[in-house]
């Protein structure tokens, strides 16, 4: 009788536990007419890369989960977290924004490594909706990528020549900078302004 008691509680604890790594939180989607549809998407906070592959939304909790590829829809956000589709390598994956505009900066997280069980995040930026796409690597190097991103901006360039240090913070201050200064060129997907509801 205590070994069944026992077992069940194992269980029982196994099945809480996995419903808690997985669970769904308010968001929308962007789907390729422009439309935002407002629901739920599917979260494992313990396996979050799973956000960069594919997402599980629904409208309700009435409604069946339904699958969506990074090709499926023009962007998702959950959790203050936009992601958008974004072609590497003659693939598309689902990368999360960190910088809007006419400089888009974006991070993708890849699949954990014997370095990293977490998975090592990759870097990447364009601009005004070019099909170049360019890794970002925080190193003084990246300074001539820069360089040719800020070629237009005379404050950005001074920016950029005193900055001592390339680093996440740094590049992710002076994109955004560089934004406020210059309005895009041509429309994107924004993220804090959802077409329709």
């Amino acid at each position: 009788m205590k070994k069944l008691f026992i077992t069940t509680l194992f269980f029982l604890a196994i099945g809480l536990e996995m419903k808690a790594q997985a669970v769904f939180m308010p968001g929308y989607i962007i789907d390729k007419k422009g439309d935002t549809l407002n629901g739920e998407i599917k979260v494992n906070h313990k396996k979050e890369i799973d956000l960069y592959k594919k997402i599980f939304f629904r409208k309700d909790e009435k409604e069946a989960p339904k699958q969506y590829a990074p090709t499926a829809i023009q962007g998702f956000k959950v959790e203050d977290k936009f992601f958008e589709p974004v072609k590497i390598a003659g693939q598309f994956k689902f990368m999360k924004v960190i910088c809007h505009g006419s400089i888009m900066f974006f991070e993708y997280e890849g699949a954990a490594t014997e370095e990293s069980e977490e998975g090592e995040s990759r870097y990447f930026m364009v601009k005004d909706n070019s099909e170049v796409i360019v890794e970002v690597f925080f190193d003084m190097e990246m300074k001539k990528e820069l360089k040719k991103m800020f070629h237009d901006d005379p404050e950005s360039m001074s920016e950029l020549e005193h900055t001592k240090k390339v680093n996440l913070d740094n590049v992710t201050h002076l994109f955004n900078e560089y934004n406020i200064r210059n309005p895009e060129k041509k429309p994107t997907t924004n993220p804090n302004e959802p077409q329709k509801k």
